[in-house]
């Protein structure tokens, strides 16, 4: 859930608003796949460089910061021109937090989505007959399944 709710901008928009960034930030760097969303974009290129240097942002920090960050400036300087219409916005709802005095954009730093943060690479060293069964798999360990984050070989832990 994106914790925008409807007077604030609903589901729908905030779902374009992150398809229309996906499309720009494809057009500027050259890629052609379908991605809709950030997150499988940066599932689909971790897979083609499996470095995190070139990682496109997670869908949680595009949508939780820099949307809400856009909507909230925009109600604001709406508000210049119908005082006291958006008086009642918290910044602090919106991606912004207090520092001192200030407002400063609330951060959003994490490297790999957060459903996607146990990752596991068995069978990579050793050749295993059945990957990814046992509780030496830190995906298996943690009661999830492997995702395309993982390195692993033969898994037998995805969902089919």
């Amino acid at each position: 859930s994106s914790g925008i709710n409807a007077e604030y901008g609903d589901e729908h928009q905030i779902n374009q608003a992150e398809y229309y960034l996906v499309r720009v930030f494809k057009s500027r760097h050259n890629i052609a796949d379908d991605d809709e969303d950030f997150d499988k974009l940066r599932v689909n290129s971790w897979k083609t460089n499996n470095s995190v240097v070139h990682l496109p942002p997670t869908s949680y920090s595009i949508r939780e910061g820099h949307i809400r960050r856009w909507w909230y400036l925009y109600k604001l300087l709406s508000n210049l021109l119908s005082p006291g219409e958006y008086a009642f916005l918290d910044p602090e709802e919106f991606g912004w937090e207090r520092i001192d005095q200030d407002l400063v954009p609330r951060k959003c730093l994490n490297i790999i989505p957060d459903r996607f943060v146990t990752t596991c690479s068995c069978n990579k060293a050793a050749k295993k007959t059945v990957a990814c069964t046992t509780k030496r798999c830190k995906c298996k360990k943690e009661g999830g399944l492997c995702t395309d984050y993982c390195n692993c070989t033969e898994c037998q832990n995805r969902r089919m």
